[in-house]
């Protein structure tokens, strides 16, 4: 029998087991039950649980449901967790409710970042295009693979590259050291002639400020927030990915709450989702504003140099995405989910993927 207590005396994190699953007291049959949730959020600091989750949680859940359900409430970051521990601990049922990024369960399971490698998608219209055609299987694995209820998958926001030195294009990359958070990051620039680095997001400046790396890589508006601005002069918008989010129910937990209660969140979550991929766009938009001296609603701008996705440079980032990310991606998916991915987004994005023999 698994034993929650003992887990987290072991992860330090005493602090999960909240004083009970839910709180319940039925009412009439056609309203909802009073019921808490135990929510774990994202990245504290960022836009993306201050501007989206915590106001989703704590005001609209309560409001539309009349104040019968309500949410206890913590990001990840304030809790001691990593964001790889939030997906195992989820699984496992330590944790009822989470966002995470897909980017932190990729290493798990390959499969979940099918929509989200490197240079795959342009624009926020072909990832979606490429999420709704992957969604199905998606949901799917989570379930029966992991125990898990997939809510909400939706981009923070588009990723992009800060150098310390001159760049005007992709080929300027060639013998560059770029700190990147994924494999598939880590190979394409790579391809592109560059070295690749993982140094955790914290020690980004300084690394930056000591030369020891040249560029990395982060969604763009956290880049801002995170105040590269400081040690580097160019921002280069060549189209890394969407660092995608999922928000996800431990299934034992979902399968305890009414039924009513069940469709509200399932309702209120696919409205909160749509209004992520709008609010995904417009983050984008003022994190470059932000970043390149135009109309900044966080603070003052920075100035960096904006480099732009020349015709050129969009031919190689093709090049590279179908002649190394995808087929490296489909080395480490097997043949199972190759087949999915090629029937689902590679359709979408008139692309496919093969393992080599």
């Amino acid at each position: 029998m698994f034993n929650r207590s003992k887990l987290c005396a072991s992860i330090a994190c005493s602090a999960l087991l909240f004083a009970a699953p839910f709180n319940q007291s039925v009412l009439a049959q056609d309203e909802l039950p009073e019921t808490e949730v135990n929510v774990v959020g994202s990245w504290g600091n960022l836009a993306v649980y201050q501007e989206r989750e915590k106001p989703f949680w704590t005001k609209t859940i309560p409001e539309e449901s009349g104040g019968a359900v309500t949410a206890n409430l913590r990001p990840f970051t304030e809790m001691g967790m990593s964001g790889e521990e939030v997906f195992s601990l989820l699984r496992q049922g330590v944790l009822e409710f989470a966002t995470s990024a897909i980017g932190y369960v990729a290493g798990t399971d390959p499969r979940t970042e099918g929509t989200d490698l490197a240079g795959l998608t342009e624009d926020i219209d072909q990832i979606r295009e490429a999420n709704e055609a992957y969604r199905p299987y998606l949901n799917e694995r989570f379930e029966e693979q992991y125990g898990l209820k997939l809510l909400a998958f939706f981009p923070n926001h588009d990723l992009a590259m800060a150098c310390n030195t001159p760049i005007n294009g992709i080929d300027d990359l060639e013998g560059k050291k770029i700190r990147v958070h994924s494999r598939s990051l880590a190979e394409f620039v790579e391809a592109a002639g560059a070295t690749s680095s993982s140094i955790p997001f914290p020690d980004v400046v300084p690394a930056l400020e000591r030369g020891v790396i040249d560029c990395a890589v982060s969604a763009v508006l956290g880049l801002y927030n995170a105040k590269w601005y400081e040690v580097t002069s160019h921002l280069y918008t060549l189209p890394l990915g969407w660092s995608m989010l999922f928000h996800a129910a431990n299934l034992e937990a979902w399968n305890a709450l009414p039924e009513n209660v069940q469709t509200f969140l399932e309702d209120e979550l696919q409205a909160w989702e749509e209004r992520n991929w709008e609010w995904a766009q417009t983050d984008t938009e003022d994190g470059v504003a932000c970043l390149t001296g135009g109309n900044c609603p966080y603070g003052e701008p920075a100035s960096l140099t904006l480099v732009e996705v020349s015709d050129e440079d969009r031919k190689r980032i093709h090049e590279i995405r179908d002649e190394v990310i995808v087929p490296s991606w489909a080395e480490r998916c097997g043949e199972e989910c190759t087949t999915s991915w090629n029937e689902t987004v590679g359709n979408v994005l008139n692309t496919s993927a093969s393992i080599e023999e």
